[in-house]
């Protein structure tokens, strides 16, 4: 176990079916699921959702149907990538975004100082999860589909 983000994570898996490669492999060749609520959690709400996130990001949030997600990148000032997330649309004027946990802090602050341009995003909202973490499961590999289903 060592300390990662303010959880405590564990990291390797003694045993036959334990280590690393091990696991990679079989997540590779076929599904692995992951706990990782130790991410970032972000609900951005409002009637300029869409358009904050447009302006961060380089996701089109206007063509991601409902329920639907997207892997994309935070965008710095200068068009540089700050970190990696993913977008969900819940819908029109809700948006679930998940944040790498160890850079969770200053997406954050990146995010709002955004979402201080009131001009620009007047009805744009950011609530994270902190206090209250919520679950949050990954589902990897070619047969996650199978396995969701």
């Amino acid at each position: 176990m060592v300390e990662f983000a303010g959880f405590e994570m564990p990291i390797l898996f003694p045993g036959e079916h334990g280590g690393v490669m091990k696991e990679h492999l079989f997540t590779r060749k076929s599904c692995g699921v992951f706990d990782v609520s130790h991410m970032g959690q972000l609900h951005i709400t409002g009637k300029d959702a869409a358009k904050f996130l447009e302006r961060l990001t380089v996701v089109d949030t206007q063509a991601l149907a409902h329920g639907q997600a997207s892997l994309s990148v935070i965008m710095n000032e200068k068009g540089g990538i700050k970190d990696d997330c993913i977008i969900t649309k819940v819908n029109e004027t809700q948006f679930y975004v998940v944040l790498n946990a160890g850079c969770k802090e200053k997406d954050m602050v990146h995010m709002r100082k955004h979402l201080e341009d009131k001009k620009m995003f007047p009805d744009v909202r950011m609530e994270y999860h902190s206090e209250q973490v919520k679950s949050l499961i990954a589902l990897q590999g070619p047969h996650a589909h199978h396995v969701l289903a």
